[in-house]
């Protein structure tokens, strides 16, 4: 299971609404539903990070500037949101 395929059926089942399971759901709604998870990984990839994430110590985060730690992120949540179902 892809990440965006398990992010979409791990928000689908949280929501206690529906009498469907996920994999019963119809293709095209799964399809709606990987469309809407890649749309809010793009937007986070978008949006500054908590200093928290910025300021981070250990193996990486002591070598590592805030800007590249930044790019890193980014560039992860990219790649999820790119690698298709």
């Amino acid at each position: 299971m892809k990440p965006i395929e398990a992010m979409a059926k791990a928000h689908w089942e949280a929501d206690t609404g529906h009498d469907v399971p996920w994999e019963d759901l119809h293709p095209d709604s799964q399809a709606l539903d990987f469309k809407r998870m890649r749309a809010a990984l793009l937007a986070l990839a978008e949006v500054e990070l908590p200093r928290a994430a910025v300021v981070t110590t250990g193996p990486l985060g002591m070598t590592t500037s805030p800007q590249d730690r930044r790019l890193i992120f980014s560039l992860i949540l990219r790649s999820i949101a790119e690698d298709q179902p």
